[in-house]
């Protein structure tokens, strides 16, 4: 921060960046040793950030269950990382998946329901969120993930 703080093109961007923002967040994460992510790849398609927010004092009974979960789901589709948040907003999960298209990620998640496992997996964590998103991200053309 203290470079960037001295940096004429960042402090440009911010300038005119500040105009235009409306909130923003920031957070620290780690990667759960259970779900490598794995290294930027160009694949294209569409990325799909899923984020749960936990009731506090579930991460672990929530990692349990996806350590599980996450082999139903890799049989169609392999993740591109997860991680929990250790700064900023708390009790925070992240996880990430790429698809050829939205087509794709609705096949691929119905094959999931048909696996032994999954709807167990599904039962078992949702109970310990507070609130769930997803967003489709498309990678901008400096990405390592186009």
């Amino acid at each position: 921060m203290n470079r960037l703080r001295q940096d004429p093109v960042y402090l440009k961007f911010l300038k005119d960046l500040r105009p235009m923002l409306v909130s923003r967040d920031n957070q620290i994460c780690l990667e759960f040793a259970f779900w490598k992510s794995r290294p930027p790849v160009d694949l294209g398609g569409i990325y799909e950030m899923r984020t749960y927010v936990l009731k506090p004092g579930n991460l672990l009974e929530w990692e349990t269950n996806w350590r599980r979960g996450l082999e139903c789901r890799r049989q169609f589709c392999e993740p591109v990382g997860a991680w929990f948040s250790q700064l900023g907003k708390l009790n925070c999960v992240h996880h990430m998946w790429n698809y050829p298209d939205l087509d794709a990620r609705k096949k691929t998640r119905e094959q999931a329901w048909k696996v032994d496992g999954w709807a167990e997996t599904v039962y078992n964590t949702v109970r310990l969120i507070e609130q769930m998103e997803a967003n489709i991200l498309l990678p901008m053309d400096f990405s390592s993930l186009k």
